[in-house]
C-alpha cells in the first residue's frame, strides 16, 4: 500500500500540473493549522508589544503618540487616572512602622487591569479600599494620666510585609486570582522599579564578563581622580559589613554568602542615590535576578575598576563617560541581598582590593 502511494506521489511530481496540484491540496489541508498557529504568534506577540507600551506610558512617563487610536489613548488614561488616585491616596495615610509601596500596589493594579478574563471598571474602583488590602489596622488604648477623660482608641496603620499576603488579599478584592499571575507581576514591578523595559540578563560570573575590559584598562591611564563617596553625605556612617573574612551570611533562599567579602556594604534605604566614586567610563550594566542583581561597573582607566551591586535602579548605559559625583543609581537589595544596601567593590589589577584605601 505504502509502495504504491510513493509510485503515485512521484508520478504526480514529476509534472509540473501534477505539482501545482499537490501544492493546492496542501494549502487547503493545512490552512486551518496555519490560521491558528500564525493567530496564536501575532496574538501573544500583539499581547507582549501592548503591554510594554503600556508599561512605557503609564510607568516609565513617556508620552503616546498623536496618531494613538482614541480607543486605546482611553484605555491607558484609565489606568494612568486610576494611579494618580493610588498616589493620592497614599499620601493622606499615616503609616505607622514602615512605608507602602507605590510601585508594588500600582504593579497589582496593573496586572488586574491587563487581564481580559475578568474585565475591571477602574473608573469605579474605590480606591481606598484597594489600596487597605496593603495594609493591616491596630487600635491601641489611648493611655492617659485623667482616666475620667474619655479619648478614641489611636488607630495606627502598618505596611503588609509578606507579598503573599498582599496579593492575596487583592484577589479576593478585585475577584481575580492573582497568585496564578505572579511571574507577570514580577516582570511588571521590576520594570516600574527599574525604570527599564526589558528582559533580565543571563547571570555571567563578573571575572568573565569583564576578562576583555581587563586587558583594555590595563594598557590605558588612570583617569579616576581623587575618588569620593558613594553617598553624598559620606560614607562612614553607612558601613555594615567591611572588605575580607567574614561568618558566611544566609540569604533568603537559604543558601550561604563565601566567608571573604569581596567589598563593603553600606546599609541605606532604597532609593537613596549612589554616586560615581570617580571619573571614568561605564563598561558593564547587568539586571540578574542572583549575585549582585542590578549592577553597573565603572573603568577608571590603569586597570582600576569600581563595581556597585545590587540596586534597584540604573541611571547610566555601557559606554557612557561619567564624572565624579555622578548620579549613577541607586540602592536597592536586589539578586542575593538580605536588605536594601549598596555593595562595593574596587577592583585593580585583576584583584578585589579594600575600597577604604580608596573612599574619601
Amino acid at each position: 500500500m505504502i509502495a504504491k502511494a510513493t509510485k503515485i506521489l512521484l508520478t504526480i511530481i514529476q509534472s509540473e500540473q501534477g505539482r501545482k496540484v499537490l501544492k493546492n491540496t496542501l494549502l487547503v489541508l493545512l490552512s486551518p493549522l496555519i490560521l491558528v498557529i500564525i493567530f496564536l504568534v501575532s496574538g501573544a506577540d500583539g499581547a507582549s508589544k501592548h503591554n510594554h507600551h503600556l508599561m512605557d506610558v503609564a510607568f516609565l512617563g513617556k508620552e503616546m503618540s498623536s496618531s494613538t487610536p482614541v480607543e486605546y489613548a482611553e484605555y491607558v488614561n484609565t489606568l494612568i487616572n486610576a494611579f494618580d488616585k493610588v498616589e493620592h491616596e497614599i499620601n493622606t495615610l499615616e503609616v505607622t512602622d514602615g512605608q507602602l509601596d507605590p510601585i508594588f500596589i500600582k504593579s497589582v493594579l496593573f496586572v488586574a487591569y491587563v487581564d481580559d478574563s475578568v474585565p475591571i471598571n477602574l473608573n469605579a474602583l474605590n480606591v481606598q479600599d484597594f489600596v487597605s488590602c496593603f495594609y493591616t489596622l491596630e487600635v491601641l488604648d489611648n493611655e492617659i494620666e485623667n482616666q475620667d477623660e474619655e479619648t478614641e482608641p489611636l488607630t495606627i496603620i502598618r505596611p503588609i510585609v509578606s507579598t503573599h499576603e498582599m496579593l492575596q488579599n487583592a484577589s479576593n478584592y478585585l475577584n481575580i486570582n492573582l497568585l496564578d499571575k505572579q511571574e507577570l507581576f514580577y516582570e511588571i514591578y521590576r520594570v516600574a522599579l527599574t525604570g527599564v523595559n526589558r528582559d533580565l540578563d543571563e547571570y555571567v560570573a563578573l571575572s568573565v564578563l569583564l576578562e576583555d575590559v581587563y586587558t583594555a584598562s590595563a594598557q590605558t591611564s588612570y583617569i579616576g581622580g581623587e575618588f569620593g563617596s558613594p553617598f553624598k553625605e559620606g560614607w562612614r556612617q553607612y558601613v555594615t559589613s567591611e572588605f575580607g573574612p567574614r561568618d558566611p551570611i544566609t540569604l533568603p533562599d537559604g543558601s550561604k554568602t563565601g566567608d571573604f567579602h569581596n567589598g563593603i556594604d553600606f546599609g541605606s534605604p532604597t532609593g537613596t542615590p549612589i554616586q560615581a566614586l570617580g571619573n571614568g567610563k561605564v563598561v558593564l550594566v547587568r539586571y540578574t535576578n542572583i549575585g549582585l542583581g542590578f549592577y553597573c561597573v565603572i573603568d577608571h582607566g590603569g586597570g582600576i575598576f569600581s563595581v556597585y551591586g545590587h540596586l534597584s535602579r540604573i541611571h547610566v548605559n555601557e559606554n557612557q563617560e561619567i564624572i565624579t559625583g555622578q548620579i549613577i543609581g541607586d540602592v536597592g537589595s536586589t539578586g542575593y541581598s538580605t536588605g536594601p544596601h549598596l555593595h562595593l567593590e574596587i577592583i585593580r589589577d585583576w584583584k578585589n582590593v579594600n575600597p577604604r584605601n580608596y573612599l574619601k
